[in-house]
């Protein structure tokens, strides 16, 4: 619920700061006032891209060293078995 709250929080702060007059950089700069607001833009999509990357991603329900020779997992993903064609 925590980070909901601030997920929440964050977007409606970059919203409101890229819909708002008052910026760090005036928009009356030709580029440099619209660099500020696509740049925190840029950096919201991104956010919510990781966001939604994060909540898809499924636990594993694995526990303990899964044989790889350094304990970490072994890789990621899904694993397929390949029988090859005779």
């Amino acid at each position: 619920m925590a980070e909901q709250l601030k997920r929440i929080f964050l977007s409606l702060l970059g919203g409101a700061y890229v819909l708002s007059p008052i910026d760090l950089i005036p928009d009356i700069i030709p580029v440099l006032g619209l660099a500020d607001d696509a740049a925190v833009f840029l950096l919201l999509i991104y956010l919510w891209m990781t966001w939604m990357r994060d909540d898809k991603a499924a636990p594993t329900g694995h526990s303990g060293r899964s044989g790889a020779p350094d304990g970490g997992s072994g890789g990621e993903g899904t694993v397929i078995d390949i029988k090859p064609i005779k």
